[in-house]
């Protein structure tokens, strides 16, 4: 279901400049920024639908990524870390069940690690 704001924020404010002029990346995206907003110049920049997804591991309101950082890959990382935050911010998709529907399985075995012992071993 498409949300459908009862007023856009860009329709009710002119530009007033103080000091120098900046570039708010949701309201005019330029192809080289890197992890821009969802729905970045199309949709209300104060509305629910635009979201800023955050470095991995910020800390904020999406929780953590899981899976390998893909710091040779700027637009791979860019492309994970949107889909993630568009799944939890913008879908409202329960954080645990998104980080398990875009987690990697992990290949190979980790070593010297013993498994955890349940309650009952204990």
């Amino acid at each position: 279901m498409a949300y459908k704001p009862s007023t856009d924020a860009r329709d009710h404010a002119g530009p007033t400049r103080t000091g120098n002029a900046l570039r708010d990346a949701a309201v005019d995206p330029q192809p080289g920024d890197f992890l821009p907003p969802t729905n970045a110049g199309k949709a209300d920049p104060h509305g629910p639908l635009v979201v800023a997804p955050e470095i991995h591991d910020s800390g904020g309101p999406k929780g953590i990524r899981p899976g390998p950082v893909a710091v040779d890959d700027t637009a791979r990382q860019q492309a994970d870390e949107t889909d993630f935050a568009t799944r939890v911010l913008v879908d409202s998709q329960d954080v645990g069940e998104a980080a398990r529907a875009v987690a990697e399985p992990v290949s190979g075995s980790m070593p010297n690690k013993a498994p955890r012992p349940s309650r009952k071993e204990k």
